[in-house]
């Protein structure tokens, strides 16, 4: 019988001693891991809980963040929980320069059609004033009638086009405000997809 050299029994003992430290280590992260959705320290760090693989994951839909242990399923709700996110923040970004933008707008034309309107206001007492007392000139109206009459007729224009204009501004408003809450909505679906899935 030959029996076997210390080096060899040596070489063999480290080996069978870096597969149980192996299998120790592999036990000791799937101990560690306790239930799907429990806290872990590692990010990336891998175990099986329950016969399912898990994955330490950093829950971004918690308000702390925290790493948890995640299964399949609850890796891709956080996925689109934070594509949800990364949306609702891009449309408030651009929603908060589009309605600053409109508002100012809709401003402008608000200040233009009180000033015509005032101008419009005036010139009509004082061409009702002359009709009065020039009451021919209701029929058969001079050249200066004429001009007041389509001063007043352009100012009439301006103003309900500067109106329309203001409403195509605050149905615009209220579209990226409605795009705003429905990916509020969307966010909140995916956060309570996260909150089921990866539950303890």
């Amino acid at each position: 019988m030959k029996f076997l050299s210390n080096k060899k029994i040596a070489s063999l003992s480290l080996v069978a001693g870096l597969s149980l430290s192996g299998v120790v280590l592999n036990s000791s992260a799937a101990q560690a891991a306790g239930k799907v959705g429990g806290s872990c320290t590692t990010a990336g760090q891998k175990a099986v809980v329950g016969g399912k693989s898990v994955v330490c994951t950093k829950n971004t839909a918690s308000s702390t963040g925290v790493l948890i242990w995640a299964s399949t399923g609850c890796i891709t709700a956080i996925k689109s929980y934070n594509s949800a996110k990364s949306s609702l923040d891009s449309i408030n970004a651009s929603i908060n320069s589009t309605v600053d933008n409109f508002n100012s707008k809709i401003t402008d034309l608000t200040t233009k059609n009180s000033t015509w309107q005032d101008k419009a206001t005036k010139l009509t007492t004082e061409l009702n004033a002359y009709l009065a007392k020039n009451p021919s000139q209701q029929t058969n109206p001079n050249a200066t009638v004429k001009l007041a009459q389509g001063a007043l007729a352009n100012y009439a224009k301006a103003i309900a086009r500067n109106q329309t204009a203001i409403s195509s501004y605050q149905n615009a408003i209220k579209n990226a405000q409605s795009s705003a809450t429905d990916a509020i909505g969307n966010l909140d679906q995916a956060k309570s997809l996260v909150t089921t899935t990866c539950k303890k």
